[in-house]
């Protein structure tokens, strides 16, 4: 009986042991907030931050501004980037393949500021990362606003 008792023991134990709850990665879904045009996609001719680390502001004077088109109806139809309407934020982020991101821009008008937020959420690991520009489309921005960038990873 009582070796009964015991392997009924060791066997709870390991059954315990080896089903411990893990914690069930439900990523979010991305999401955009804020002052982002939501229905405004930009399409750069190839990576707008390649190599760079920080954020960027792109306005009709950025080097690279002519290399960017604009579609208002999902990419059937695609233009030159209207400048005069549009600005674009980015900011790059190498993380895990599973991962989702939550972005918002905040335009602060009376103190000429602009915060772009990116809250990552990352689920496990995996041997690839991936890099993401984190590129926005919001009203466009004068060139004297002061931008901030606050990126963080749950």
């Amino acid at each position: 009986m009582k070796r009964l008792q015991l392997i009924l023991s060791i066997t709870f134990a390991f059954a315990i042991l080896f089903s411990s709850c893990k914690k069930k990665c439900d990523l979010p879904d991305d999401s955009n907030t804020g002052k982002i045009k939501t229905g405004v996609i930009a399409y750069p001719a190839g990576q707008l931050t390649s190599g760079e680390t920080g954020g960027r502001l792109i306005t009709g004077s950025s080097p690279d501004a002519g290399t960017i088109q604009m579609s208002l109806d999902e990419g059937i139809t695609k233009t030159a980037f209207d400048y005069g309407s549009y600005s674009i934020l980015c900011y790059p982020t190498t993380t895990s393949c599973n991962s989702s991101f939550e972005r918002t821009v905040d335009i602060n008008d009376l103190n000429g500021t602009v915060t772009y937020k990116i809250t990552i959420t990352e689920c496990g690991t995996c041997e690839n990362k991936v890099s993401t520009e984190n590129i926005v489309v919001v009203q466009a921005i004068p060139e004297t606003y002061q931008v901030f960038f606050d990126v963080k990873t749950k």
